[in-house]
């Protein structure tokens, strides 16, 4: 998986039938939360059916409070081809991700992006929220991220009111959406993961970002 500019990764899809709508709406991604936690944690019966019809796009394993073991066993049991963590990881996990030739995205909150942060041990960095999953947003107005190495994704509390806003202030090369998309947790809404989609493009296509 390469993550490219104008990048959308639609996460928290837990059926087929979802995976299906993703692709059809024209993301470049989807997420599968393997976070036990989440509301949208997927259920082992269901990933072969959305690995199955999200085939034509990026699917991406979204880990938090697993171990590395745990990691590393839903990888090769699914044959991932990237993940997304949210925890620190050790040099020896992204060590045995590397070997797999998994694409890696860093996770962290926008506040913890300090001058010291090492992003270059990922592929990508997402900045989120304080807390990933909950719906809410961090002040993208005093967000001052400095030059990064990586490309920069954006999530937390985006909507397909307000991304074009997102886009515009933080010029990110790449967003990720789960809540805004969704009619209840998990379950995703076929017509606001259309207008996210059209409106984060519509405001790249401006030159919004």
């Amino acid at each position: 998986m390469t993550v490219r500019e104008q990048w959308i990764k639609i996460c928290g899809v837990t059926t087929s039938h979802d995976a299906a709508l993703v692709v059809d709406a024209g993301a470049d991604a989807l997420g599968l939360i393997f976070a036990p936690r989440s509301p949208r944690f997927v259920q082992n019966e269901n990933v072969a059916g959305i690995l199955s019809a999200g085939t034509s796009l990026s699917c991406v394993g979204v880990f938090k409070d697993r171990s590395e073991f745990e990691i590393l066993d839903v990888v090769d049991t699914w044959s991932l081809r990237a993940v997304q963590l949210h925890d620190e990881p050790s040099s020896a996990l992204l060590m045995e991700l590397r070997s797999r030739d998994l694409t890696v995205v860093g996770a962290i909150a926008a506040n913890a992006l300090t001058d010291a942060y090492d992003e270059s041990r990922y592929d990508a960095l997402l900045v989120d929220a304080a807390t990933p999953g909950s719906g809410e947003r961090f002040e993208w107005a005093s967000f001052q991220p400095r030059l990064l190495s990586v490309p920069l994704l954006v999530a937390g509390g985006l909507t397909p009111e307000n991304v074009a806003d997102c886009i515009g202030t933080l010029q990110p090369s790449g967003v990720d959406v789960a809540s805004g998309t969704e009619q209840s947790p998990g379950v995703k809404d076929p017509i606001k993961v259309a207008k996210f989609i059209s409106q984060a493009r519509n405001a790249w296509t401006r030159g919004d970002a």
